[in-house]
């Protein structure tokens, strides 16, 4: 059989290892996932056993397995474990095989898959990590706060990737990118990350698209060098204090996630965890609240200079940002257009990922002819 490797896994990613007799595989599901643990499914006689690395290869390319044994994670059978693939229909053969099938729970050493993690150097030293895939004209991504590029623009990128070449960068202390947290997490350095980001990699004019934290990043970059952007798409983002504020301090409390939401606490450690260590989200959560639950301080004129082909896109049911602020932000801008997606809260591009689609492609074609998202020339003039 063709074994099937989950291209968005990469190296320090955790993982769990199901092992199955050859005879059954055909009647298991190769991929699945758990909460935001992928599960890879694996007949025996396709792993190669190495001490405690497995080496596990399809016709496109290997990975290398850690498997993990200490006090919290063990080896176990996946009847009396939640990581047991409950979510797709087997054959006869198939409940055969879950008495004799193992759940290991293990991380990615190495993978050879694209599109690879990749990095590059901010100002101040900082090691930005980035996704990169696809080929064409450049769409730089940005993510909001707690998240990472692969895991808020994961329906995105392959839909984007077959025009664009898509490069999707960890803010600094997310995911893969490094983060001294003595310099805490500010405007000021986040817009400095994206400028040194495309610069580092070239790009001379590029679009660019954010999300909540990552909206109010590319609105500022785009006060800066407007001259960059070739259109700009900002989601989930104003400039209004409220509710903005309040909301984000509660949201993003530490402590209050610990305790009544355990499994984003979860998944808040192993996004940041492997290449942070213990306890790091926790502390990246307290500098966001401390750095960015305001958001950026931008005059109307600077607004008023991006004149590039623009989308304000809003779920009609943010609590972060109401539709009536989002409206305000889009007549600031002179050739903006308004994007209010039906039945969505905060995550509108996660929501209704295939609309969040069609209208980020529209924008990019607007940009590369030059024009303003209705399908007009942008005005030229100040308050246009």
């Amino acid at each position: 059989m063709l074994l099937k490797i989950p291209e968005c896994i990469l190296e320090g990613d955790p993982v769990v290892l199901v092992l199955v007799p050859a005879r059954d595989s055909d009647a298991l599901p190769v991929v699945g996932g758990f909460a935001a643990v992928p599960v890879i499914v694996v007949p025996v006689d396709a792993v190669g056993w190495l001490d405690q690395v497995v080496v596990v290869e399809d016709d496109f390319a290997a990975i290398r397995v850690e498997m993990l044994f200490d006090d919290d994670v063990r080896l176990r059978n996946s009847r009396s474990a939640p990581w047991g693939i409950r979510y797709a229909p087997f054959g006869p053969a198939g409940w055969t095989a879950m008495s004799s099938r193992l759940s290991i729970q293990a991380r990615i050493a190495s993978s050879g898959r694209l599109p690879r993690m990749r990095a590059v150097r901010a100002r101040d030293g900082t090691d930005i990590a980035y996704l990169v895939d696809g080929q064409g004209p450049p769409v730089v991504l940005l993510h909001g706060a707690t998240s990472d590029g692969r895991h808020t623009w994961a329906a995105e990128t392959p839909a984007l990737a077959r025009l664009h070449r898509v490069l999707a960068p960890d803010a600094r202390g997310h995911g893969r990118s490094g983060w001294d947290p003595a310099t805490g997490i500010t405007w000021d350095l986040l817009v400095d990350d994206v400028a040194a980001f495309v610069d580092a990699l070239g790009l001379e004019t590029f679009h660019l698209a954010g999300f909540s934290m990552g909206a109010a990043t590319a609105l500022l970059y785009a006060t800066r060098a407007p001259e960059r952007l070739r259109s700009l798409l900002v989601a989930g983002t104003s400039l209004v204090d409220e509710p903005r504020r309040s909301v984000a301090k509660r949201l993003l409390d530490p402590d209050r996630i610990e305790r009544d939401e355990p499994t984003f606490a979860a998944e808040l450690a192993a996004r940041h965890g492997p290449a942070h260590g213990e306890g790091h989200w926790q502390a990246l959560l307290r500098a966001l609240i401390a750095g960015t639950a305001d958001p950026p301080r931008i005059a109307a004129a600077d607004l008023r200079g991006i004149t590039v082909p623009a989308i304000v896109a809003v779920g009609d049911a943010d609590p972060f940002c109401p539709v009536e602020q989002a409206a305000r932000l889009k007549r600031q801008l002179p050739s903006a257009g308004l994007f209010v997606s039906p039945g969505c809260g905060h995550e509108l591009h996660a929501a209704r990922p295939g609309l969040f689609i069609d209208v980020a492609l529209a924008l990019f074609r607007a940009g590369e002819a030059g024009l303003a998202p209705g399908g007009s020339a942008p005005d030229p003039s100040p308050g246009g």
